[in-house]
């Protein structure tokens, strides 16, 4: 089923918020359906996409998201989250960036 997108704002760069996660969780922590952009040094470029909202944790906490999934942007291909039995689509904890998957499949931290 496609959906519409009917709006669209960029909420955190880490080129120009300093790329550390506690800027990350200040300006996407409690806002539901995100898309996380991410270029890596070898210029591969992917993302994830959550329904959830992102929080601050003290602690490695997971949640689940049966609307998550991956994406290349290179490849143009989008993929499923590995998740354990379901339960951790995203993790979040304050000292980490966005985080999907149970084996961090993607990761920033």
């Amino acid at each position: 089923m496609e959906k519409e997108i009917k709006s669209i704002k960029k909420l955190c760069q880490a080129t120009t918020d300093s790329g550390e996660p506690i800027n990350f969780h200040l300006k996407c922590d409690n806002i539901p359906n995100t898309l996380t952009f991410i270029e890596s040094k070898g210029k591969r470029r992917f993302g994830g996409f959550t329904s959830l909202c992102w929080e601050s944790s003290d602690f490695d906490k997971a949640k689940n998201d049966k609307n998550a999934f991956l994406f290349s942007l290179d490849k143009k291909e989008v993929y499923p989250v590995k998740t354990s039995e379901g339960k951790d689509a995203i993790r979040f904890k304050k000292d980490w960036g966005p985080c999907f998957g149970r084996g961090k499949d993607i990761g920033i931290e």
